[in-house]
């Protein structure tokens, strides 16, 4: 119900039925479908141009696929300043095409910095699940609408960091960060979208960036078993689950947390004095995703990996061959934070304020039912609702079991290989969710589970990919049957809470904007429930 002085509006309200002019023409929907696709791909590319440019500044030699989580790392740190700048967005998004321009020049000059088309289509499985709940609902909007409507804030602070004049009306929160939404602003100014075009494209591209970036950690493993462990990785359950509902935090934390333990794990490109930067850039944008408590998980991974490899060189040279082996990353690690310290200081006004706030709540369960079991983090559950218990809980626990069989294989062969930070780095993420359970509340805790999620996911796939039994004949065989069992288990999951995912309409949207011209200028009142009309409106 519209109530309004306007008297051309008021007869027309007055005639009751619903006017032919104020359907959504197919076009539309064609058209938000559209930009929704073009958001993501525009995301994607940039993560990809800007990551591999950065790590090129710093002397890689060859395409990594690391390049993808600094790259949206660096987008999201260029979108955050954009309210001090004229032109705000508008500005970032000019900036953003440029430098990806000039990465693009990179790429046709030396072909070594491209990435190879091959495993570009790996994540090929990951990009087409992402779309199914805008195929299931016959539309493009915005994701988890009824539940989970925390976006209509989301949507709100993005319009505000896009528009002065919204920020007016709808000031932005003084404590909350803020990089996504900045993204999500400079993307929608840069493409002439809607803004929860954008954000819901933005959110699409990070399970994509998930399953390439797992594509790091695999050397001479065939195309088939890539594809295998960029599925499982870049989309478990939880993942599914929490995209679903456009928890767009949980899955950036998630990658930032896995690009990070493959780069300890000896998986980045050689960069000399220089290493630590891409390190520095990623936990930056982490902090700006999730404020500081987005340090909780690279300050645990940093920590295991100093006293690792002090350990490792004090049983093998004692401790001076400890000492020295630290004191060699006392130059790059200073490079390292100064570039953290220089990135932050647009936000250290809201990181201050979020210190002194900080989190009060300890019991609250948002819209979950109950505290998640931990299970759920292994990639697998039979039930399409996350909050809700396995439909059959043998199923469940068998299928579970499995995977985590699969992870603990995975962990030996890790070990087998040296590479001790992956098994460590699994077992770390797990711990600080045991502990989020006793410290903060189950809606809080839940979220170290999606976090840790694909770390559980890619030691699970590295356990059948990896040549850890190569002169076992009879692993051969078995291999391969695994590996298609757990693709088809985790995905068979995921494709379920896809489905289930819920997709808000956007007929009431565009009937509103119909009466833009009646209403604007005009004393006006709204009489509904709806979450998101501030937004609309």
């Amino acid at each position: 119900v519209i109530a309004s002085d306007e008297p051309q509006l008021r007869d027309h309200c007055e005639r009751g039925g619903e006017p032919r002019n104020l359907k959504v023409p197919r076009s539309i929907c064609f058209r938000a479908m559209f930009a929704l696709l073009l958001a993501a791909a525009v995301t994607c590319l940039g993560s990809l141009v800007l990551g591999q440019a950065v790590l090129a500044l710093c002397g890689a030699r060859r395409w990594s696929w690391l390049a993808p989580p600094v790259g949206v790392a660096v987008m999201i740190l260029l979108a955050v300043p954009a309210i001090h700048l004229p032109g705000r967005s508008a500005t970032v998004a000019a900036m953003m095409a440029m430098l990806v321009a000039a990465g693009l020049v990179l790429w046709i000059r030396y072909p070594a910095h491209r990435p190879p088309l091959a495993d570009l289509l790996a994540g090929l499985p990951v990009a087409l699940l992402v779309l199914v709940p805008f195929a299931a609902s016959g539309h493009a909007g915005t994701l988890g609408v009824s539940v989970d409507n925390d976006m209509a804030s989301h949507l709100l602070w993005a319009e505000a960091y896009r528009s002065n004049a919204v920020a007016l009306v709808s000031a932005l929160p003084p404590a909350y960060p803020l990089g996504p939404h900045a993204l999500a602003a400079a993307l929608a100014e840069g493409l002439g979208a809607r803004i929860d075009l954008a954000f819901a494209g933005f959110t699409a591209a990070t399970p994509i960036l998930l399953a390439w970036t797992a594509l790091a950690s695999l050397h001479r493993v065939r195309w088939l078993g890539r594809v295998m462990v960029a599925t499982v990785v870049g989309i478990p359950f939880l993942v599914a689950a929490y995209y679903g509902q456009g928890s767009f935090k949980e899955l950036l934390e998630a990658l930032f947390t896995l690009a990070a333990t493959l780069m300890l794990a000896g998986f980045q490109p050689e960069l000399r004095w220089r290493r630590w930067i891409p390190l520095a850039l990623m936990w930056a944008g982490a902090v700006s995703v999730y404020s500081l408590q987005g340090l909780a998980w690279p300050a645990v991974l940093l920590g295991m990996w100093v006293l690792g490899r002090a350990t490792i060189r004090a049983w093998r040279g004692g401790l001076s061959e400890a000492w020295r082996e630290l004191r060699a990353e006392l130059i790059p690690g200073a490079v390292g934070l100064l570039v953290l310290i220089v990135v932050l200081v647009p936000q250290i006004p809201r990181i201050e304020k979020f210190i002194s706030e900080g989190e009060s709540a300890t019991t609250s369960l948002g819209n979950l039912v109950g505290p998640l079991p931990g299970w759920e983090a292994f990639g697998v559950w039979n039930s399409p609702d996350y909050r809700l218990p396995p439909i059959s809980a043998f199923g469940a626990g068998m299928w579970t079991a499995f995977v985590l069989g699969l992870v603990v294989l995975g962990g030996l062969v890790s070990l087998r290989r040296g590479r001790w930070m992956l098994p460590m780095a699994a077992g770390a993420s797990m711990l600080v969710w045991a502990y989020a359970v006793h410290t903060r509340s189950p809606y809080t805790a839940a979220k170290a589970l999606v976090i840790a999620s694909p770390l559980l996911l890619l030691l699970a796939g590295l356990a059948l990919v990896e040549r850890g039994f190569e002169r076992t004949s009879w692993w051969r065989i078995v291999a391969p049957v695994l590996a298609v069992a757990l693709v088809v288990r985790v995905v068979d999951s995921s494709w379920e809470a896809l489905r289930f995912s819920k997709v808000g309409p956007t007929d009431h949207l565009v009937e509103l904007r119909s009466l833009r011209p009646l209403l604007r200028g005009q004393p006006t009142l709204f009489l509904g429930d709806d979450d998101f009309i501030q937004w609309e409106l």
